[in-house]
């Protein structure tokens, strides 16, 4: 007897139902799919090939890789006519980026700088796009499902032995390969154990320094804390529909989702990420608020023993304490960079041009942009005003309201589902990047957009027996 989790599915991609025109979707949908699996290797495969000592330029093409696919992959669907009706929401988003777009001749930053910036800008739409635009075979909502449970599977177990058995040293060796294909070896800072300073967190007071004490996260095949837990946020809220909600044939048998859910939330925890924990609880909330009172009884029941099993643990529970009292380092920082994002929009309400916030600024200025980080909203204002960040926010809340569309209309179980996912993850994501970059990164979220623009197409849709979504 098979615990796969997805009924009628083998572990991997299952065979697709028989449909019109179904191999021309297949083969490009099943190419993104793979392409999107890569994600979450990509820069363990690079720093393992840059510490062989391999040439650096096919680790650079490693890196860009997925890029050329994805943009290649998307110029094809809007060549093939498979977008043919542009709704509000795609207007708002083509305004953004066109704002984007009349930034880049301008600014005092080379281009590579200014390009850097406006792919850090541009990502999480074009990945919406992609799932907005693409054809899709049968299958294809649960497809992507599947792959996401298996990667992440994947990923979170590599994380484990990581903890267990990798040395320090060798992750910082890796990461630091890393940086150096992405020319950002100017940032590179060693603090416990020769770790890279994000590799470490601490409990404490951040008025008191000297008694700090450090713990390591979990980074994987990330190599980086805050991207391995916000690209947790999709699958685990996913999971704890699947375990906490109605009984349906989505996924089963339901002590298995139990295992992979605490699986998962205990990688997430591990990587102690706050602004990814505080988009799962927002995720699992808006589950929690639409559910019928059985279902919002059992979730919170859910909640509630693993909150309680959590501050059991010592470290865990100063942790949340430290994180609520804002007395941590990590909050000092954050706080610091919000005030100068303020001050910043307050005196350059245009911005100072592409490459100029965030990460991006930090490797191409030394530290030296004059915008602000650790926030993805104030690194666009930095970058491109307040026009550029207030198109970015409208469209945000678009996409918002059509999946809340979608979940309410849609009477097929997978569409459903997968709306009411995407909407509670994304509004996690959103209220995370206030004070997080990482939320909307490429490799951390981009499953998640993608996804976003794969439910919004199905539901603007007719026939969704076609697409192999019914119940």
């Amino acid at each position: 007897m098979s615990i796969s989790p997805f009924p009628n599915e083998i572990a991997g991609l299952s065979k697709p139902t028989s449909v019109g025109r179904a191999d021309s979707r297949l083969s490009l949908f099943s190419f993104i799919l793979l392409t999107l699996a890569w994600l979450p290797f990509q820069n363990i495969t690079v720093g393992i090939w840059i510490y062989a000592g391999l040439p650096l330029e096919i680790g650079g093409l490693l890196v860009w890789i997925k890029e050329i696919v994805l943009l290649g992959v998307f110029g094809l669907t809007l060549m093939s006519g498979a977008f043919r009706r542009w709704r509000k929401t795609e207007v708002l988003l083509l305004c953004f980026m066109a704002w984007v777009f009349l930034y880049l001749p301008i600014g005092a930053l080379g281009l590579t700088a200014r390009l850097a910036g406006m792919r850090m800008l541009l990502w999480p739409f074009l990945m919406y796009l992609l799932g907005r635009s693409i054809r899709i075979p049968p299958n294809g909502l649960r497809w992507i499902w599947n792959m996401l449970i298996y990667v992440f599977l994947l990923v979170v177990l590599f994380g484990f032995i990581e903890e267990l058995f990798v040395p320090p040293v060798q992750l910082a060796s890796l990461q630091v390969a890393t940086y150096l294909v992405k020319g950002q070896e100017s940032v590179v800072s060693f603090g416990v154990d020769g770790l890279q300073g994000s590799f470490y967190s601490a409990i404490g007071s951040r008025f008191d320094v000297e008694n700090l004490i450090w713990f390591r996260r979990m980074v994987s095949t990330y190599l980086e804390p805050l991207a391995l837990g916000h690209a947790l946020v999709l699958p685990i809220v996913f999971l704890f529909y699947a375990f906490a909600g109605p009984r349906p044939a989505l996924l089963r048998p339901r002590w298995l989702i139990g295992i992979l859910l605490s699986t998962f939330l205990l990688a997430q925890i591990l990587a102690a990420s706050r602004g990814a924990i505080l988009a799962t609880l927002i995720g699992i909330g808006i589950i929690i608020i639409v559910s019928s009172n059985k279902v919002r009884f059992r979730s919170i029941v859910v909640v509630g023993v693993a909150l309680g099993i959590s501050l059991v643990f010592a470290p865990v529970r100063a942790f949340v304490m430290n994180t609520i009292s804002l007395e941590d380092p990590s909050s000092g920082g954050h706080i610091s960079q919000l005030e100068k994002g303020v001050d910043m929009i307050i005196n350059q309400p245009m911005g100072f041009g592409l490459g100029n916030g965030g990460y991006v600024g930090s490797y191409f200025t030394g530290g030296a942009a004059q915008g602000t980080g650790e926030s993805f909203f104030f690194s666009i204002a930095s970058q491109v005003g307040l026009i550029g960040v207030g198109l970015f926010i409208f469209a945000l809340a678009a996409i918002l309201l059509d999946l809340r569309r979608i979940w309410n209309k849609a009477d097929t179980l997978w569409l459903k589902v997968s709306a009411l996912v995407a909407l509670g993850a994304l509004l996690g994501y959103s209220v995370s990047a206030i004070a997080s970059e990482a939320a909307f990164g490429l490799l951390a979220s981009g499953a998640m957009w993608f996804m976003c623009g794969l439910v919004i197409q199905l539901g603007n849709r007719r026939g969704f027996v076609e697409y192999g979504i019914s119940n």
